[in-house]
């Protein structure tokens, strides 16, 4: 996940995030119902927070690992975040169609689960909008620039991936790292 913001606020709402979305989980395991939770919860703050002229917000991803044989069902739930992405074996780049709105922002949000079955050689990726909007001049890197890449990486180890990712994002912005 992400907050807005940086120092000890952001901090803060990080850890009341992480502990309200452990907490939810322990009541359900349904994704869409922990973030709801974690929206209410963020709300209570946030409230606290505009009071003193402050907005807030904050994204996350929730997911689930559920193994059968030689595969794995990837459940996901996002909350202002990007959806994941699966890198299949063969070098086709899929959604796991899963959005909803940022967290802490609406009393009444809606949240969507989606699945994604991993077969041997497919890759799940995580990432925030720090990739997709890294900048040089005008130009953001974008998601059809990351999926590309992605694609490119088919038959790579997750690791592998992720430091491709981390090298071109930062290649694109000239080295500099901004987010």
């Amino acid at each position: 996940g992400d907050v807005c913001g940086k120092g000890a606020g952001a901090a803060r709402l990080t850890a009341l995030s992480r502990y309200s979305l452990r907490a939810a989980t322990v009541r359900t395991k349904h994704l869409a119902t922990n973030l709801r939770d974690l929206n209410t919860a963020l709300n209570r703050q946030y409230d606290l927070d505009r009071a003193r002229g402050q907005h807030r917000f904050a994204t996350a991803t929730a997911i689930r690992f559920e193994t059968d044989g030689d595969s794995v069902t990837v459940r996901s739930g996002s909350g202002g975040h990007p959806p994941p992405l699966v890198v299949r074996a063969d070098g086709t780049v899929e959604e796991v169609a899963c959005r909803g709105p940022l967290l802490g922002v609406f009393d009444e949000a809606t949240f969507t689960t989606g699945d994604a079955r991993l077969a041997p050689g497919d890759v799940l990726v995580l990432y925030t909008d720090g990739v997709t909007e890294a900048r040089r001049g005008r130009e953001e890197y974008g998601e059809d620039r990351l999926r590309d890449l992605l694609s490119s990486c088919a038959g790579q180890r997750a690791d592998e991936v992720a430091g491709a990712v981390e090298e071109a994002v930062l290649t694109f912005q000239a080295g500099v790292a901004r987010d």
